[in-house]
Protein backbone atom coordinates (compact mmCIF):
# COMPACT_ATOMS: atom_id res chain seq x y z
CA UNK A 1 0.00 0.00 0.00
CA UNK A 2 1.73 2.97 -1.28
CA UNK A 3 -1.11 5.13 -2.45
CA UNK A 4 -1.76 9.11 -1.24
CA UNK A 5 -4.39 7.99 0.68
CA UNK A 6 -2.17 5.27 3.14
CA UNK A 7 0.64 8.20 2.64
CA UNK A 8 -1.65 11.14 4.14
CA UNK A 9 -3.12 8.33 6.44
CA UNK A 10 0.12 7.93 7.95
CA UNK A 11 0.42 11.63 8.71
CA UNK A 12 -2.97 12.42 10.17
CA UNK A 13 -2.63 9.15 12.47
CA UNK A 14 -0.03 10.70 15.01
CA UNK A 15 -2.56 13.87 15.44
CA UNK A 16 -5.61 11.60 15.97
CA UNK A 17 -3.20 9.32 18.60
CA UNK A 18 -2.04 12.49 20.60
CA UNK A 19 -6.05 14.17 20.66
CA UNK A 20 -6.84 10.91 21.62
CA UNK A 21 -4.01 10.61 24.74
CA UNK A 22 -5.71 14.28 25.48
CA UNK A 23 -8.95 13.89 26.04
CA UNK A 24 -8.10 10.61 27.82
CA UNK A 25 -5.98 12.46 30.23
CA UNK A 26 -8.49 15.14 30.29
CA UNK A 27 -11.64 12.39 31.70
CA UNK A 28 -8.61 11.41 33.71
CA UNK A 29 -8.57 14.64 35.69
CA UNK A 30 -12.16 15.45 35.50
CA UNK A 31 -12.50 11.80 37.52
CA UNK A 32 -10.13 13.12 40.21
CA UNK A 33 -11.32 16.60 40.22
CA UNK A 34 -15.00 14.65 40.89
CA UNK A 35 -13.56 12.53 43.74
CA UNK A 36 -13.80 14.24 47.21
CA UNK A 37 -11.00 13.76 49.90
CA UNK A 38 -8.60 14.95 47.24
CA UNK A 39 -4.84 15.81 48.64
CA UNK A 40 -5.14 19.80 49.00
CA UNK A 41 -2.01 20.36 47.06
CA UNK A 42 -3.69 18.23 44.10
CA UNK A 43 -6.42 19.65 44.63
CA UNK A 44 -5.15 23.17 44.16
CA UNK A 45 -3.59 22.06 41.14
CA UNK A 46 -6.48 20.76 39.25
CA UNK A 47 -8.74 23.32 40.15
CA UNK A 48 -6.35 26.31 39.28
CA UNK A 49 -4.85 25.14 35.85
CA UNK A 50 -6.28 22.29 34.28
CA UNK A 51 -5.55 23.20 30.69
CA UNK A 52 -2.02 23.43 31.63
CA UNK A 53 -1.92 20.17 33.51
CA UNK A 54 -4.00 18.28 31.01
CA UNK A 55 -1.30 19.74 28.27
CA UNK A 56 1.34 19.09 30.16
CA UNK A 57 0.55 15.48 31.17
CA UNK A 58 -1.06 15.31 28.10
CA UNK A 59 3.17 15.65 26.78
CA UNK A 60 4.38 13.14 29.56
CA UNK A 61 2.15 10.42 28.22
CA UNK A 62 2.94 11.34 24.66
CA UNK A 63 6.52 11.13 24.59
CA UNK A 64 7.01 7.68 25.06
CA UNK A 65 4.64 6.53 22.55
CA UNK A 66 6.06 8.90 19.94
CA UNK A 67 9.81 8.47 20.47
CA UNK A 68 9.04 4.20 19.78
CA UNK A 69 6.99 5.55 16.78
CA UNK A 70 9.74 7.85 15.34
CA UNK A 71 12.54 5.46 15.86
CA UNK A 72 10.30 2.56 14.17
CA UNK A 73 9.89 5.00 11.15
CA UNK A 74 13.17 5.88 10.83
CA UNK A 75 13.81 1.82 10.51
CA UNK A 76 11.10 1.71 7.86
CA UNK A 77 12.57 5.05 6.22
CA UNK A 78 15.82 5.72 7.40
CA UNK A 79 17.05 9.61 6.53
CA UNK A 80 19.65 11.07 5.09
CA UNK A 81 21.13 12.52 8.58
CA UNK A 82 23.65 15.32 8.42
CA UNK A 83 26.62 13.48 9.69
CA UNK A 84 29.20 16.52 10.32
CA UNK A 85 28.54 17.72 14.42
CA UNK A 86 26.41 20.08 15.14
CA UNK A 87 29.00 22.88 16.82
CA UNK A 88 27.89 23.72 20.55
CA UNK A 89 27.56 27.64 19.60
CA UNK A 90 24.40 26.28 17.12
CA UNK A 91 22.52 24.83 19.77
CA UNK A 92 23.55 28.30 21.90
CA UNK A 93 22.38 30.33 19.17
CA UNK A 94 19.00 28.40 18.82
CA UNK A 95 17.51 28.34 22.05
CA UNK A 96 18.94 32.49 22.24
CA UNK A 97 17.05 32.49 18.66
CA UNK A 98 13.75 31.43 20.18
CA UNK A 99 13.71 33.76 22.99
CA UNK A 100 14.12 36.44 20.05
CA UNK A 101 11.63 35.33 17.97
CA UNK A 102 8.88 34.92 20.18
CA UNK A 103 9.78 38.50 21.33
CA UNK A 104 9.58 39.72 18.29
CA UNK A 105 6.17 37.81 17.40
CA UNK A 106 4.97 39.03 20.64
CA UNK A 107 5.50 42.88 19.94
CA UNK A 108 4.33 42.63 16.19
CA UNK A 109 0.89 41.17 17.77
CA UNK A 110 0.78 44.01 20.38
CA UNK A 111 1.96 46.43 17.75
CA UNK A 112 -1.30 45.80 15.37
CA UNK A 113 -3.65 45.12 18.31
CA UNK A 114 -4.53 41.95 17.28
CA UNK A 115 -6.49 40.90 20.38
CA UNK A 116 -9.05 43.53 19.69
CA UNK A 117 -10.23 41.59 17.28
CA UNK A 118 -9.58 37.96 18.72
CA UNK A 119 -9.49 36.02 21.29
CA UNK A 120 -6.43 34.46 23.23
CA UNK A 121 -8.32 32.56 25.70
CA UNK A 122 -6.41 29.68 24.96
CA UNK A 123 -2.82 30.98 25.69
CA UNK A 124 -4.50 32.56 28.97
CA UNK A 125 -5.69 29.56 30.51
CA UNK A 126 -2.79 27.95 29.93
CA UNK A 127 -0.14 30.98 31.56
CA UNK A 128 -2.87 31.34 34.64
CA UNK A 129 -1.06 27.86 35.58
CA UNK A 130 1.55 27.41 38.51
CA UNK A 131 4.71 29.79 37.93
CA UNK A 132 7.10 25.54 38.08
CA UNK A 133 4.53 23.78 36.54
CA UNK A 134 4.82 26.09 33.49
CA UNK A 135 8.47 26.43 33.28
CA UNK A 136 8.96 22.38 33.40
CA UNK A 137 5.48 21.87 31.83
CA UNK A 138 5.01 24.38 28.71
CA UNK A 139 8.74 25.29 28.97
CA UNK A 140 10.62 22.11 28.57
CA UNK A 141 8.03 19.12 28.28
CA UNK A 142 5.84 20.21 25.96
CA UNK A 143 8.67 21.46 23.74
CA UNK A 144 9.75 18.57 23.72
CA UNK A 145 6.86 16.42 22.71
CA UNK A 146 5.71 19.02 19.64
CA UNK A 147 9.20 18.42 18.28
CA UNK A 148 9.06 14.98 18.03
CA UNK A 149 5.94 14.71 16.87
CA UNK A 150 5.63 17.79 14.70
CA UNK A 151 9.10 17.89 12.83
CA UNK A 152 10.31 14.13 14.18
CA UNK A 153 7.10 11.90 12.99
CA UNK A 154 4.27 13.94 11.29
CA UNK A 155 7.35 16.10 8.68
CA UNK A 156 9.69 13.00 8.25
CA UNK A 157 6.23 11.31 7.11
CA UNK A 158 5.63 13.73 4.43
CA UNK A 159 8.93 14.31 3.46
CA UNK A 160 8.42 10.72 2.42
CA UNK A 161 6.47 11.78 -0.63
CA UNK A 162 6.64 15.58 -0.82
CA UNK A 163 9.56 17.81 -1.74
CA UNK A 164 11.43 19.87 1.22
CA UNK A 165 9.39 23.41 0.71
CA UNK A 166 5.67 21.56 0.16
CA UNK A 167 6.04 19.43 3.26
CA UNK A 168 7.56 22.39 5.43
CA UNK A 169 4.51 24.19 4.30
CA UNK A 170 2.00 21.69 4.81
CA UNK A 171 3.39 20.95 7.96
CA UNK A 172 3.70 24.22 9.51
CA UNK A 173 0.13 24.87 8.39
CA UNK A 174 -1.09 21.78 10.85
CA UNK A 175 1.29 23.09 13.68
CA UNK A 176 -0.15 27.00 13.41
CA UNK A 177 -4.02 25.04 13.00
CA UNK A 178 -3.68 22.64 15.89
CA UNK A 179 -2.93 26.04 18.45
CA UNK A 180 -6.53 26.82 18.78
CA UNK A 181 -7.48 30.13 17.93
CA UNK A 182 -6.49 32.96 15.12
CA UNK A 183 -4.14 34.75 17.33
CA UNK A 184 -2.12 31.55 18.29
CA UNK A 185 -2.29 30.69 14.20
CA UNK A 186 -0.30 34.05 13.21
CA UNK A 187 1.95 33.65 16.30
CA UNK A 188 2.91 29.78 15.35
CA UNK A 189 2.75 29.89 12.10
CA UNK A 190 6.22 31.91 11.10
CA UNK A 191 7.71 30.00 14.31
CA UNK A 192 6.81 26.69 12.73
CA UNK A 193 8.55 27.83 9.47
CA UNK A 194 11.73 28.59 11.42
CA UNK A 195 11.48 25.53 13.16
CA UNK A 196 10.95 22.99 10.01
CA UNK A 197 13.78 24.85 8.55
CA UNK A 198 15.88 24.46 11.73
CA UNK A 199 14.99 20.60 11.21
CA UNK A 200 15.72 20.52 7.31
CA UNK A 201 19.39 22.40 8.03
CA UNK A 202 20.87 20.62 10.56
CA UNK A 203 19.56 17.24 10.45
CA UNK A 204 18.58 17.11 13.91
CA UNK A 205 15.78 17.36 16.18
CA UNK A 206 17.72 18.91 18.98
CA UNK A 207 18.41 22.17 17.36
CA UNK A 208 14.58 22.66 17.19
CA UNK A 209 13.67 21.87 20.19
CA UNK A 210 16.05 24.07 21.60
CA UNK A 211 14.41 27.31 19.70
CA UNK A 212 10.90 26.02 20.90
CA UNK A 213 12.52 25.81 24.46
CA UNK A 214 13.94 29.49 24.46
CA UNK A 215 10.64 30.91 23.07
CA UNK A 216 8.15 29.35 25.56
CA UNK A 217 9.84 30.17 28.48
CA UNK A 218 10.36 33.55 27.39
CA UNK A 219 6.96 33.44 27.15
CA UNK A 220 6.46 32.35 30.73
CA UNK A 221 8.84 34.65 32.72
CA UNK A 222 7.69 37.72 30.86
CA UNK A 223 3.97 36.33 31.56
CA UNK A 224 4.64 35.74 35.37
CA UNK A 225 6.86 39.10 35.84
CA UNK A 226 4.16 41.11 33.60
CA UNK A 227 1.75 40.32 36.73
CA UNK A 228 3.79 42.15 39.09
CA UNK A 229 4.52 45.25 36.92
CA UNK A 230 0.87 45.59 36.03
Amino acid sequence: MTGYGYKIGRVILPLLLHTAISFGVAFAAGILKSMNGLPGTVGTVLNGSDSTLVTVVTAAVSLPVFWNIWKKDRVQFPLKENKKAVPCWIYATAFLGGILASCAGSYFMDLVGIEQYFSNRVQEELLSAGFWLQVFGLGMIVPILEELLYRGVMYQRLREFLAVKPAIVSAALIFALAHGNMIQFLYALPMALILHLLCEKSGKLTVPILFHMGANLISVFINYYSRFIH
